[in-house]
């Protein structure tokens, strides 16, 4: 065996390794809940468990779902001291427990609680294969608890277009319950994807990121904005910034139309050297917030369509090696009277631009609207509608027409997965 050979060997064992164990929870040294499942006495507390899983989710891995509900005359009786713990415990083929827990707050709980019942939901990316788990509940007043333990199997994607990106990863990864940007990202995963993409040359690609927020469009009262694409947009960009290009570098930038700024770039990222910088990310993020827009950086509007237009040039012509520029963006409109001249090019050049749009679910808003009552003689009255708020026109299209860009229409896990494969074939090609 070779010194280079023995070396990978060893390194990939080690990362095996660093999988090969029980992910404990230290809350769960209170809690012994395997004996609490063969404890005949133990509490009698009004509650059921279900699990779900797992299907493909942002992070391009299985999500699965524990659902914990308990009933709100168990909620109302324990008002006013404690809370009530829930402790989650996955077991794998192999035996290696993986653990997590969370908590119903009882101190606000009064008998209005009783009315409806109170739902706990643990979600976890987890590989395919049969699981056990094992759910735990503690009131810590009382000291009252009670164990319930169920299945859950965890089927492969059909027809994976990336079949081996999953190798690697540990079992089970519980996700944080946690406010954006931090949800979007979920920082505490260690697990990366396995995405070695070869090139045939030096190749440098560039990721830009649309932050911006869209305007809803002039139905809508001014300063209405949507910015939920980011959501999708900034799982996708961890999943990238996990591209192990050889020969090559992988540089990212995020850019607020809004404002023309970039808010955030980093160059030659490396998934197992170098990854993505999430602490200047989420400064980032957290500055791309429209609710922080100041009245005076709405100036100049017009402008908008050619600063993306100056962006894209930047990265096309940016290095001596040829650049694959992957833009991730929602459909994007502007204000009336922008500049909208497409990209200008002296000659062709050099790269290839593939435009990953992202289409967020139909929002839904409540509008007021007339309507007859029946029985009434005369009069309307205002009643609330759900209205589906229709995404804008994407304007960022037509200014890369003279690329030729290749675009990718997503709105789902599945379809982004098959962007991503499709994305690394052409790149690898370059």
């Amino acid at each position: 065996m070779t010194a280079a050979l023995r070396i990978a060997t060893i390194a990939l064992a080690s990362f095996s390794a660093a999988y090969a164990q029980d992910v404990l929870d230290p809350a769960f040294a209170k809690a012994p809940i395997e004996s609490w499942l063969t404890e005949r006495d133990s509490a009698h507390f009004q509650w059921s468990v279900r699990t779900i899983g797992g299907e493909l989710g942002h992070f391009q891995r299985l999500r699965t779902r524990v659902e914990v509900t308990v009933d709100g005359n168990e909620v109302a009786r324990r008002q006013g001291h404690g809370e009530l713990v829930v402790f989650v415990q996955f077991s794998d083929g192999d035996r290696r427990r993986y653990q997590a827990h969370g908590s119903i707050s009882l101190e606000d709980a009064n008998d209005a609680a009783a009315k409806s019942n109170f739902i706990y939901v643990q979600n976890a990316l987890a590989m395919p294969g049969d699981y056990r788990v094992v759910v735990g509940i503690l009131d810590t007043h009382s000291g009252d608890h009670a164990a319930l333990e169920r299945s859950l199997h965890v089927a492969p994607l059909k027809n994976d277009p990336l079949p081996d990106c999953w190798r690697g990863l540990p079992a089970v990864e519980f996700l944080e319950g946690v406010d954006p940007p931090d949800v979007w990202f979920q920082p505490q995963l260690t697990g990366r994807l396995h995405l070695p993409l070869e090139t045939r040359r030096d190749t440098r690609l560039e990721l830009l990121v649309n932050a911006s927020p869209s305007a809803l469009g002039p139905k809508y009262r001014t300063g209405q904005v949507n910015n939920r694409s980011i959501a999708d947009v900034v799982p996708s960009l961890r999943v990238l910034s996990d591209l192990d290009l050889k020969p090559g570098t992988l540089n990212v930038s995020m850019f607020d139309l809004t404002r023309r700024q970039v808010l955030f770039t980093q160059d030659r990222i490396n998934p197992n050297h170098e990854p993505l910088d999430w602490p200047r990310l989420r400064a980032a993020l957290m500055e791309a917030n429209p609710n922080k827009i100041d009245v005076h950086e709405l100036n100049d509007q017009e402008q908008n369509p050619q600063f993306f237009v100056e962006e894209v040039r930047r990265r096309l012509t940016g290095g001596a090696a040829p650049a694959a520029l992957v833009i991730l963006s929602g459909p994007m409109a502007f204000p009336h009277g922008a500049d909208i001249r497409p990209i200008e090019f002296e000659g062709r050049p050099t790269g290839k631009v593939f435009y990953v749009r992202y289409h967020p679910p139909p929002l839904r808003m409540a509008v007021a609207s007339s309507q007859a009552y029946l029985g009434r003689r005369r009069g309307f009255g205002q009643s609330q509608t759900q209205m589906e708020v229709q995404e804008p026109l994407d304007a960022l299209e037509p200014l890369l027409k003279p690329l030729a860009p290749r675009v990718f229409e997503v709105y789902d896990a599945g379809q982004f997965r098959k962007a991503l494969a499709e994305l690394m074939k052409e790149i690898g090609r370059m």
